[in-house]
């Protein structure tokens, strides 16, 4: 795939994980009940700014630090397995896992260090080793 075709893929999977993350965040909310509870403000604040249709997020500080995101309990991987444990849908961020992993940026020291392990052991291996995912 050529960069520039990367790129373009890796904004749509984004922009649809942002459209989508509103619906698919409330089995996730609920798990953690009690903390959306003691951080309401916090939490419908992060979801109005994700719904908000002007909102200027560079691609570069979103996906910036894809191994960070990518850590077996942070953010994509995190949820992605909460999703399943719950026996909700996590197609969404299945799509952002897999965006992660696509993203290269020549200024971001970890999605380098990511492309690399990718060429050297494959991305199968990266999500079994580096996320601790058996399948995705």
């Amino acid at each position: 795939m050529r960069p520039e075709d990367r790129h373009a893929w890796l904004v749509g999977e984004i922009e649809r994980h942002n459209r989508l993350y509103y619906v698919e965040a409330q089995p996730v909310i609920s798990v953690f009940d009690s903390f959306a509870y003691k951080k309401k403000g916090t939490v419908q604040d992060i979801l109005a700014r994700i719904q908000d249709p002007h909102l200027d997020d560079p691609i570069a500080r979103v996906a910036r630090e894809p191994l960070r995101k990518l850590r077996p309990d942070d953010r994509l991987v995190g949820a992605y397995r909460l999703l399943v444990e719950q026996g909700e849908d996590p197609t969404p961020f299945r799509r952002a896992i897999l965006a992660a992993l696509a993203y290269s940026d020549p200024n971001d020291s970890e999605s380098q260090q990511l492309q690399r392990m990718i060429r050297e052991h494959g991305a199968d291996w990266v999500l079994h080793e580096w996320c601790r995912l058996e399948r995705i």
